[in-house]
């Protein structure tokens, strides 16, 4: 879990810097195979001739940034529901 969060950071990061230095993609360099999947079930596409490089256009960074944000408030609205229930 935590390293899906600190790569929603930086997601969220690239996001913030888009407009001002025109990045279209976030591209990746994965360590080993279990790096790999752990991309790919994220969203990330290999390149054809290297397939631990991967990307991410922004797009979809985008989307999975707000879905994160929706799941993440969800969460905190029946968190604070329970709290009121208790």
């Amino acid at each position: 879990m935590i390293a899906f969060i600190i790569a929603l950071d930086a997601l969220k990061r690239s996001l913030a810097v888009a407009n001002q230095i025109g990045i279209v993609a976030v591209i990746v360099d994965a360590k080993d195979e279990k790096a790999v999947a752990f991309y790919k079930d994220y969203g990330f596409t290999a390149f054809p001739d290297n397939h631990r490089r991967l990307f991410l256009s922004l797009s979809t960074i985008k989307k999975l940034v707000y879905r994160s944000w929706q799941s993440h408030s969800n969460f905190s609205r029946k968190c604070i529901f329970l709290k009121i229930r208790l």
